[in-house]
């Protein structure tokens, strides 16, 4: 797998799953991910990524970075964040079309008070977070990734917060 393949695989990794309803804020949200590998492979091909990113003429950058708008994404390469927009019809619904990219399903879901724990997994994984008053959330992740043939054990822990209502900010 190439560094720039993995940077876009653990910028897919879900934030919400879909099936069973739950409280959720529409609009614009920014993720943070932050994945390690028990052999330091995925770290390494993460920070090789970023580098060549950096790297990269200005006008082959933002041909980049207009392709992952132009899939509703903005991603923060550096950080490791990323933005998107949930339409009302998704937060209503409670079905994301980035998690079912992802090929992902939830497994459960309880709500206590203003905190909804959510279970899911993935073609790649599973995970769990915890989403407080439909406005931000926490949760961990476990993933086989292959490398060439050889298969790497990874985790992320990621977070997420809705910015605002507005998804102007996707849209150069």
């Amino acid at each position: 797998m190439k560094p720039a393949a993995v940077l876009l695989v653990a910028l897919a990794t879900p934030a919400f799953v879909h099936a069973q309803a739950f409280d959720v804020k529409p609009g614009l949200w920014e993720h943070t991910i932050d994945m390690k590998s028990e052999s330091g492979r995925l770290e390494v091909a993460l920070e090789l990524a970023r580098t060549q990113m950096a790297l990269l003429p200005p006008a082959q950058r933002q041909s980049i970075e207009d392709t992952l708008a132009q899939q509703g994404l903005k991603a923060d390469f550096v950080n490791q964040t990323f933005q998107n927009c949930i339409t009302e019809e998704e937060a209503a619904s409670g079905t994301f079309s980035f998690a079912e990219d992802g090929g992902c399903e939830q497994t459960s879901v309880e709500t206590r008070g203003a905190t909804t724990h959510i279970s899911f997994v993935c073609a790649q994984g599973q995970g769990e977070l915890d989403l407080t008053g439909g406005s931000t959330y926490t949760g961990t992740s476990s993933m086989s990734l292959n490398f060439g043939g050889l298969i790497e054990n990874a985790t992320a822990t990621h977070s997420g917060r809705w910015i605002g209502e507005s998804c102007a900010a996707l849209h150069p």
